[in-house]
């Protein structure tokens, strides 16, 4: 995002601050500036159960989106969205991507995407995207965070009142997450049942 600030008299553009210096004929220079955009780290978890996944409708946006939330200062990104869905949520989750070594190294579950979304004009989320499946817990949404949750299939995702980023991710999501036996098994043999 930049913007125009006409030179004129003194200039009180910070010098870190210039992007270009622009000649203008008549009107003399104009001094092209960056804003300054703040970021922050948020992970957000589509959680898959019988093959749908879980929204909430998000009390303040007033959207539908899966859990999620800011990754907190010395946590890891895929410790953070298990985390964000059980405070959301009270389900526990187990992120689909591995955990490995390479030697004494260790490799941190990947997130699935990546994602940039500009929040305000001069704030953006770098929003790590998560596919998890229920191993436990009990569905209790946190009164704090969502006014209402849906499990939503295939179909319930092309509601156009869910974000069009949401609807394609919880599709993905429900087809490479649908098809992955949990480590936890229910009575059933298909994995824990919760309570919605």
């Amino acid at each position: 995002m930049s913007r125009t600030v006409p030179v004129c008299r003194q200039a009180t553009t910070r010098r870190e601050d210039v992007k270009s210096i622009d000649w203008c004929g008549g009107w003399g220079y104009i001094i092209r500036t960056m804003s300054h955009i703040t970021r922050d780290f948020t992970a957000t978890t589509f959680v898959v159960q019988d093959g749908r996944t879980l929204l909430i409708y998000h009390k303040q946006i007033r959207e539908w989106f899966p859990p999620g939330g800011h990754i907190d200062r010395d946590e890891l990104p895929c410790d953070a969205a298990v985390r964000e869905v059980r405070e959301e949520t009270g389900l526990d989750v187990e992120i689909i991507a591995p955990r490995s070594r390479i030697g004494r190294v260790e490799v941190l579950r990947r997130p699935e995407y990546i994602l940039l979304e500009q929040i305000r004009p001069d704030h953006q989320h770098i929003d790590l995207i998560y596919f998890a499946r229920v191993i436990g817990g009990r569905l209790e949404i946190a009164e704090s965070e969502a006014d209402a949750h849906r499990w939503c299939d295939l179909q319930d995702l092309d509601d156009a009142e869910i974000p069009e980023d949401i609807r394609r991710l919880g599709k993905i999501a429900i087809r490479r997450v649908g098809g992955r036996a949990s480590s936890v098994q229910g009575r059933s043999g298909r994995g824990p049942r919760v309570e919605s």
